[in-house]
């Protein structure tokens, strides 16, 4: 998207909100009057306003990130203007320095697990077969 467009979306933002609110108050009235009820009617305007604030909301988020991660690259390459950068492949990386921990820093722990203790299988104790039964055989 270029900076015109860009723009005029930033200037029509409220406008296009404000539209789509209309459009679902519209809708929740002809839900009421069509025989839904005010309860149906109400909950689609209800749903109608969440789904208004969650897509305008996530397009706002992504406008105010784009701004920050444009204000974040300039201040690690120095503030230079765009114009005398020059190519990225003639300048070196910029070093990354290692964050030092805050607060309390846990070892690493190691679980040092040993093998169960090797035995014997246990088996049944053999016995000899048993007699015929003299209740049975009678």
């Amino acid at each position: 998207m270029n900076a015109a467009l860009a723009s005029l979306f930033k200037t029509l933002f409220p406008v296009l909100i404000g539209a789509i609110a209309i459009g679902v108050l519209a809708l929740a009235g002809a839900v009421t009057v069509q025989g839904g009820g005010p309860v149906l009617g109400g909950a689609v305007a209800l749903a109608g306003f969440l789904a208004i604030v969650a897509a305008f909301g996530i397009v706002a988020l992504q406008i105010e990130n784009n701004l920050l991660l444009h204000r974040i690259a300039e201040a690690v390459e120095g503030a230079e203007p765009a114009a005398r950068r020059g190519s990225d492949a003639a300048r070196p990386a910029p070093a990354l320095k290692a964050a030092r921990p805050s607060g309390r820093v846990e070892p690493v722990l190691r679980s040092v697990r040993t093998p169960p203790p090797v035995t014997a299988p246990v088996t049944a104790p053999v016995t000899a077969p048993r007699a015929a039964d003299e209740s049975s055989a009678a």
